[in-house]
């Protein structure tokens, strides 16, 4: 102890503590903690919680809640199926395994269709895929079309190269 400031322990039942306006105590079934700008935890062996610039909610291990309210973003987690990000930035959508977009304003736009089809939209073009036979876009001033075995056709404003098998 001292000026504005005191510990007391005894482990393992409880450790207790302050300094200034922020306190700790923590137990063997839970901690709850205070920091100097009013920011507060409180976490036990299933949940927690954080208050302070940024929040944070958990019950773990399947749900998690994340904000950061100063650049608006907010994260959610419910394992193991679906997640969602919104931000200034993108937004992000999955319901795993069946879709997810993935979106970044301005920039780019991805979606997936169970693990096997695939559409993205860019600055520089556009793609298209369902895996493993059939591919088709276009970057910048080339494009390119794939559908395995039979066709295959890549073109550029310089060259152009088709194969359409057996021929």
């Amino acid at each position: 102890w001292g000026k504005n400031h005191e510990r007391t322990t005894l482990f393992p039942f409880f450790h207790y503590g302050y300094e200034g306006n922020s306190n700790l105590l923590i137990t063997p079934l839970f901690l709850k903690a205070r920091g100097e700008e009013g920011e507060s935890t409180f976490a036990t062996w299933g949940y927690a919680r954080y208050r302070g610039r940024t929040e944070l909610d958990m019950i773990t291990p399947l749900f998690w809640q994340y904000r950061d309210p100063s650049i608006d973003l907010e994260r959610t987690f419910l394992l193991p199926f679906y997640y969602r990000n919104t931000s200034p930035r993108g937004d992000d959508l999955v319901l795993f395994p069946f879709y997810g977009r993935f979106k970044r304003h301005g920039l780019s736009d991805t979606t997936w269709l169970t693990p096997l089809v695939r559409h993205t939209k860019d600055l520089t073009g556009w793609e298209t895929d369902i895996y493993p036979f059939f591919y088709s876009g276009r970057n910048r001033n080339s494009t390119h079309l794939v559908a395995a075995p039979f066709l295959w056709d890549f073109a550029s404003p310089n060259d152009r190269a088709t194969v359409f098998f057996p021929l």
